[in-house]
């Protein structure tokens, strides 16, 4: 007998803490997209929005789609300006709110996968503050 697996992403959050915001890493291969990913799960934990599965949009995850009908902002946080994030959002019709680019906050792309916390924190504020 096949087991049912469902996704178990889903759950409280979206509209805690103030605005509905829905986060977005893009999770590259790279220490700017590993950062994406480290700051989404900050911001979650500070209350600023609640992490989403950017890989659940083109199938239309049910729990990642329910997070999007019900978010207000949708943030999408980028590590290159590749911007595999935003475009997956948009490609399904999601209306981007917000839109950070890791590089462009002056952190150069490497191979390392271990960001460090500071260039985390960087990421973080520019998310607060609107960037």
């Amino acid at each position: 007998m096949a087991e049912d697996i469902k996704c178990v992403c889903g759950g409280p959050g979206v509209g805690e803490g103030g605005k509905k915001r829905v986060l977005f890493p893009c999770s590259g291969a790279s220490n700017t997209g590993q950062m994406s990913n480290h700051a989404a799960v900050r911001l979650a934990q500070e209350g600023f929005g609640i992490l989403a599965c950017t890989a659940g949009i083109p199938i239309r995850a049910p729990a990642t789609m329910d997070k999007v009908e019900k978010g207000e902002e949708m943030v999408a946080i980028d590590g290159c300006p590749v911007a595999c994030a935003r475009k997956v959002l948009e490609q399904q019709g999601i209306t981007v709110g917000q839109h950070i680019i890791v590089t462009d906050l002056g952190i150069k792309k490497t191979g390392e996968l271990i960001p460090s916390d500071e260039e985390i924190e960087k990421v973080v504020d520019a998310a607060w503050s609107g960037s």
